[in-house]
């Protein structure tokens, strides 16, 4: 499964994106930022990779000056790849 570990600075900029992805019907969830990432925040935002074009939208359509990036989590069985792609 492919998911989207979208990091910010901090969570006053995590919790309004989390609530306009919500506003648009995005399922999202609030998880530990993997260690991988390197954040000064401890929690980001998962969402389906299916969403990736919905993210993208709502991110240029709004301010989200503490975006760190959006990476993509890929788990096949135990095994777990995290790559950046914003």
């Amino acid at each position: 499964m492919k998911y989207l570990i979208i990091s910010f600075k901090n969570r006053n900029n995590l919790y309004p994106f989390i609530n306009l992805l919500k506003k648009f019907g995005i399922p999202s969830g609030i998880i530990n930022t993997p260690r991988n990432i390197s954040s000064s925040c401890g929690l980001s935002a998962k969402v389906e990779y299916r969403f990736y074009n919905n993210v993208l939208d709502i991110l240029s359509k709004s301010n989200h000056d503490g975006l760190i990036g959006i990476f993509l989590l890929s788990r096949i069985g135990l095994h777990e790849q995290i790559e950046r792609i914003v």
